[in-house]
């Protein structure tokens, strides 16, 4: 095999490798307590869908809302500035 080849082999290697290992670990990332981990999700060995919420979570704390729906709800243009 050319050396040319094996490196793109092995660059695409950890690129896919990288890529699986990001969507396993998805669903249980952020978890602070082994314990809630545990009792959640067991061994992970497969894709699994993520808590809804995350229990973990400090999303509650923050609010988001695009510019635009923001200036569609004070009435007025997505480019004006707020007041």
């Amino acid at each position: 095999m050319e050396t040319n080849q094996l490196n793109e082999d092995r660059i695409k290697g950890a690129l896919y490798g990288m890529f699986i290992a990001d969507a396993l670990a998805m669903p249980v990332h952020w978890y602070y307590d082994r314990e809630a981990l545990i009792r959640d999700y067991g061994w992970v060995t497969g894709y699994l869908a993520p808590k809804n919420p995350h229990p973990d979570s400090i999303l509650w704390r923050s609010s988001y809302s695009p510019r635009n729906q923001m200036s569609l709800t004070r009435n007025k243009s997505p480019n004006t500035p707020a007041n």
